[in-house]
């Protein structure tokens, strides 16, 4: 009986630390996900900056309106 009760008790104990665990996960992945969401802010904001100034990617063209008559 004695083991038992201790064994009930091992259990819980990993229970709880399963669940411990599993909230860290959560909040890394949330964490993750909004490191995610700046970086590509970041890339975006670089790239409009960088078409202002006339840049291009590779393989890529610009085509310029001019007013015609």
């Amino acid at each position: 009986i004695v083991t038992l009760i201790q064994l009930q008790l091992q259990i819980s104990e990993k229970k709880e630390e399963s669940a411990s665990y599993d909230k860290e996960i959560v909040a890394w992945t949330r964490r993750k996900e909004v490191a995610e969401e700046k970086k590509n802010n970041i890339v975006y904001y670089l790239e409009q900056k960088a078409r202002e100034q006339g840049l291009s990617k590779p393989g890529e063209s610009i085509y310029v309106e001019t007013p015609g008559d």
